[in-house]
């Protein structure tokens, strides 16, 4: 019996169909298994390593309980003296903090007739609140005077020093040492109602990596030290330089506030020794709020390292010479601790 014609042309188009499947898959076959040029290269031996941050105060590490210190017997008008080593004994620079807490009450103890007769009206027992307070910082490099700045010059009482918690002293670079000079002064206004009386207050000292932040400050001459200056606290002049530490470009963002309105501030990074090329970093112009705001992606091609940061006015800096030539020290800011950038790129 014979078949229609069409139903011999159906049959032939799904033979045709399955020859065309069949031949697609060998073709896709061949595809994926024929050469092709190619290359191959490999880097072994890669590594990710951290960098350490360790300090000794005074030779020792840990420090808890390895040293106290004793202001004994001090009476109005006298003054003592707190003073220690820090030494960055690890890889990496650190920023160094200092906080005194007060673990116990002031201890009142009145073992005199005048003492009592002066708390007749109602016991007072604050020392931390009555004793002023000076601290000194600076920085070596083996026996070599780096850096050095006050950061309180008498203006501040013990409480007063740390009401806000922590104390920055600065950045120490690896392998450098921090001298931290500390003095009490019991004014000579302190009455006889503190005869007697004592108080405990521990210090802690804590180190930690570099975050990428500056802080700047006005600051005044420390008559009667030479060459030393004061950091201005709360008076609402100062700045905040961002920046990442380490980066292929120098990316940062610069706020200042308090300043001349409508002078042109520049932001350098300098290190001595004095007349030394500084690295201009931006420039700007304060509002007449005072604000001034500098940015910029600088491609360095090299570190900056233990750098002080500055901001000068236009009068005492050369910007075609990367010089300051004049010295208006109550116009400036200054960094209140070094800093470090490196450039990843190297």
């Amino acid at each position: 019996m014979f078949k229609k014609e069409s139903e011999v042309n159906n049959n032939m188009k799904k033979i045709l169909l399955s020859l065309l499947v069949i031949s697609s898959i060998a073709t896709i076959g061949y595809l994926g298994t024929q050469a092709i040029f190619s290359d191959t290269e490999t880097s072994v031996g890669n590594t990710f390593t951290t960098g350490t941050i360790d300090i000794a105060v005074d030779d020792e590490n840990p420090w808890i309980n390895s040293e106290t210190f004793t202001l004994d017997d001090m009476k109005p008008s006298q003054i003592d003296y707190i003073e220690f080593v820090v030494e960055n004994v690890g890889s990496n620079p650190a920023n160094i903090w200092k906080e005194l807490t007060f673990p116990t009450s002031c201890v009142n103890t009145p073992v005199s007739e005048p003492e009592a007769e002066a708390e007749s009206a109602g016991a007072i027992c604050d020392l931390q609140n009555v004793t002023n307070y000076d601290m000194t910082v600076e920085i070596y490099e083996g026996a070599e005077l780096k850096w050095n700045q006050t950061i309180y010059s008498e203006e501040v009482t013990m409480a007063g020093a740390y009401a806000g918690g922590r104390v920055y002293l600065g950045m120490l670079p690896a392998g450098w040492t921090m001298e931290v000079t500390q003095s009490y002064h019991m004014p000579i206004t302190v009455g006889n109602e503190y005869q007697g009386d004592s108080i405990d207050f521990d210090i802690t000292l804590t180190a930690e990596q570099l975050t990428g932040t500056v802080y700047l400050e006005n600051k005044e001459v420390n008559i009667p030290e030479a060459n030393s200056y004061w950091i201005q606290h709360d008076d609402g002049i100062g700045g905040t330089l961002a920046y990442t530490v380490k980066d292929a470009t120098f990316d940062f963002e610069f706020s200042g506030t308090g300043l001349s309105a409508g002078t042109t501030y520049y932001l350098i990074a300098y290190n001595d020794p004095w007349g030394s090329p500084a690295v201009t970093l931006g420039s700007g112009i304060a509002e007449g709020s005072g604000l001034v705001t500098i940015t910029g992606d600088l491609n360095f091609g090299y570190d900056l390292t233990n750098q002080k940061i500055w901001l000068v006015t236009d009068a005492g800096y050369n910007e075609s010479t990367n010089t300051v030539t004049g010295w208006f020290p109550s116009d400036y800011l200054f960094e209140t601790g070094l800093m470090d950038y490196y450039d990843s790129s190297l």
